[in-house]
């Protein structure tokens, strides 16, 4: 699944079988936080969101942002 990372809209989103599934995140005192994930009906149970979610925290941990989940 390719994840592409829209920094400017602080959006991770990936494109699958026409639909598109998006996590939103905002960087508030210095940490990642994930505020909102969409997974269209027809991808759900797939994962989507979850790896969805992985990458906003994996790009948290290469960028000296801290990772709100791990705090």
């Amino acid at each position: 699944m390719k994840i592409n990372h829209l920094k400017e809209e602080n959006r991770f989103e990936t494109y699958i079988e026409g639909h598109t599934a998006v996590v939103d995140y905002v960087i508030r005192d210095g940490a990642l936080v994930v505020v909102h994930t969409f997974v269209p009906k027809p991808l759900k149970g797939r994962g989507i969101a979850g790896e969805l979610v992985k990458a906003a925290y994996d790009y948290a941990d290469v960028s000296d942002i801290l990772n709100a989940a791990k705090e």
